[in-house]
């Protein structure tokens, strides 16, 4: 009899990618003495500019939220100095327990696929330094939409035609991805990193890191 195939979708900019890390560094190496004002509003306003329409491609939708946070700050940023953000992405590290967790799934025979908010170039560039296999990859460029929007999943889903007892979703942000997993009744792995309060549409599991991925993933799907 033939294995039954189960699929894991990840967000990757701050559950497999440290994004505050490497925003935060990105933004130090431009303005050292206001970075601590500039970060925490440029990370507020992406969400605001990625609702806006018509659609910004990730690379427009960082540089922006950079020029808006320093704008509001009366801070003079350097000459092209918006576009950090986008040119050192791809260099952003990856957390420790990434390269386990992910071979721990492979292993047991988990397709791997990224829904990302993000361009494709941007995130061919982060892949490189992988150190597992991606089976697919949907970005916000390819479906013109960013999450929590559904484009990602429903792309997803008509692609591979995956049924959701064959499918869990694992992300760190409850507002671009446990959301809408939940709306579209999806399980979901809430990776939540920051030690955040629940969220009002709750996940199926949560766990702090991926250490224990696999047991989470073999619990939701039995």
């Amino acid at each position: 009899m033939q294995k039954e195939q189960y699929w894991a979708t990840f967000d990757c900019y701050g559950t497999l990618v440290d994004w505050d890390t490497g925003m935060y560094q990105a933004i130090a190496s431009i303005a050292p003495e206001q970075v601590e004002q500039l970060f925490p509003l440029c990370h507020a306003l992406q969400n605001e500019i990625e609702a806006e329409q018509p659609f910004r491609t990730y690379r427009q939708v960082l540089a922006e939220s950079l020029l808006r946070a320093s704008t509001q700050l009366g801070i003079t940023l350097p000459p092209g100095g918006e576009h950090v953000l986008a040119d050192t992405l791809p260099r952003w590290p990856l957390f420790d327990d990434v390269g386990p967790a992910l071979q721990a799934l492979r292993d047991n025979g988990w397709k791997l696929v990224i829904l990302s908010n993000v361009d494709n170039d941007l995130i061919a560039q982060t892949l490189q330094a992988f150190p597992v296999s991606i089976d697919a990859v949907i970005t916000a460029e390819e479906v013109r939409a960013y999450k929590p929007a559904l484009n990602h999943f429903n792309t997803f889903q008509q692609r591979f035609q995956v049924d959701k007892e064959h499918w869990v979703h694992i992300a760190r942000s409850a507002f671009h991805d446990i959301a809408p997993a939940h709306t579209l009744g999806l399980r979901s792995i809430w990776v939540n990193r920051a030690h955040e309060p629940a969220p009002p549409l709750p996940p199926t599991k949560e766990i702090p890191d991926l250490t224990g991925l696999l047991a989470a993933v073999q619990e939701v799907i039995a």
